[in-house]
C-alpha cells in the first residue's frame, strides 16, 4: 500500500502545533501536546476501511471532532463522536480509528500536569488523497 502523504497532512500539522486537542478541564487550561500521533499509513488504512462517499464514488475531505478522556497512560479513551462533516461521510469513524494512535504528554506545554480524566476534545481534518494514491480497485468505485 501506497503512503498518502497528502492524507494525513491536515491531522498531523494541527496537533504538532498544537491546535489538535483543547483540553477541558475546570477552568479549560489550553492544547495538549502529543508524544504520539497517527501515522500516514495508520489514516491511510482507517479511511480505506470505509467506502468513499464522494461524488463518483470518490474519497472526499472532511472533518470530526471526538472527545476522550485521558488515560493514565496518556492514550485517550473511551472516545466518542462529537461532530463530523459531512455527515455520513464515516469520518466520525476513522477520527475514532485514528484516536487510538494518540498518546498525549504528561504535562501542558507550560509545564502544568495533565491529569488522568481529563476530558479531550480532538478535532480532526482529512484530505482525500489523488486518484493516483489510492490501490486500483479504490481509485473509482461504481
Amino acid at each position: 500500500m501506497k503512503a498518502a502523504p497528502l492524507l494525513a497532512t491536515a491531522l498531523l500539522a494541527a496537533a504538532t502545533l498544537g491546535l489538535g486537542a483543547s483540553v477541558a478541564q475546570e477552568p479549560p487550561v489550553g492544547v495538549a501536546v502529543w508524544e504520539q500521533l497517527p501515522t500516514q499509513d495508520q489514516i491511510f488504512e482507517a479511511i480505506l476501511s470505509h467506502p468513499p462517499c464522494g461524488p463518483d464514488g470518490t474519497y472526499t475531505e472532511g472533518m470530526a471532532m471526538v472527545e476522550c478522556r485521558l488515560g493514565e497512560d496518556g492514550r485517550l479513551n473511551a472516545c466518542k463522536v462529537v461532530r463530523e462533516s459531512p455527515e455520513g461521510c464515516h469520518f466520525g469513524k476513522i477520527a475514532l480509528q485514528a484516536s487510538r494512535y494518540f498518546k498525549a504528554a504528561g504535562t501542558l506545554p507550560d509545564g502544568r500536569p495533565l491529569k488522568p480524566g481529563t476530558r479531550m476534545f480532538v478535532p480532526m481534518a482529512f484530505k482525500a488523497p489523488p486518484p493516483d494514491m489510492l490501490p486500483p480497485t479504490t481509485a473509482a468505485m461504481p
